[in-house]
C-alpha cells in the first residue's frame, strides 16, 4: 500500500508530485509561493530540489523545458537606451528589460519579497532595487544584495540578434 509522500521519498524529484504532496490537494497542481517551496523541498529528501529551491520558477522552467532554448524578440535595442528599463511580455512573464553597465538584462518584473513589480526602482551599476523596501537584486544572478530580500528574482538569458533584443522565455 502506497502512503502520501512514498513518491517523493523514492527520490524520484517529481515536481508535480512534490506540488500536490505540498499542499496536500490530490490532483490539484499548484504554483507554490517561495517559502512553502522551500519547505516543501526541504521535506521531500530530494537533492536536486533542495538545491534549487532559491529559485523554484526557475526549476519549474527547466524541468518543463529540458529540451532546446525557445528566444523569443521582445524589443530593439533603441528602445532600451543605457541606464533605462522596458517591460516586455514574453510566453505570459512580464519581464524587465535593464541596460546598465554596457549590457541588457531580463528579470522577471517582481521583487521575491513584497512582489511588487521592480520596473519604479533604481538602476544603478548592475542591480536593480526594489521600490518598497529598498532591497536590491544583481540583475545578472537575480541574487539579493540586501535585506530585507533574501530570495532571489528570476532571470532570463539574453540574446542581442543585430539590434533586435531575445529572451529565452
Amino acid at each position: 500500500m502506497q502512503r502520501p509522500g512514498d513518491h517523493l521519498r523514492s527520490g524520484t524529484c517529481d515536481l508535480e508530485a512534490l506540488l500536490l504532496h505540498a499542499r496536500g490537494l490530490p490532483g490539484t497542481v499548484l504554483q507554490l509561493p517561495a517559502p512553502l517551496w522551500r519547505r516543501a523541498a526541504l521535506a521531500s529528501g530530494c537533492k536536486e530540489l533542495q538545491d534549487s529551491w532559491l529559485s523554484p520558477r526557475k526549476h519549474m522552467r527547466t524541468m518543463e523545458t529540458m529540451s532546446e532554448k525557445t528566444f523569443v524578440a521582445v524589443a530593439t535595442l533603441d528602445e532600451v537606451p543605457a541606464g533605462s528599463k522596458k517591460i516586455v511580455h514574453a510566453n505570459g512573464n512580464e519581464i524587465l528589460l535593464c541596460n546598465t553597465n554596457d549590457r541588457i538584462f531580463a528579470v522577471r518584473n517582481l521583487c521575491s519579497h513584497a512582489y511588487e513589480a521592480l520596473d519604479c526602482g533604481r538602476l544603478r551599476n548592475g542591480w536593480i532595487s526594489c521600490p518598497v523596501h529598498g532591497a536590491r537584486f544583481d540583475l545578472e544572478t537575480g541574487s539579493p544584495i540586501n535585506p530585507p530580500a533574501s530570495m532571489p528574482i528570476d532571470t532570463f538569458e539574453v540574446r542581442i540578434d543585430g539590434d533586435t533584443i531575445e529572451v529565452a522565455a
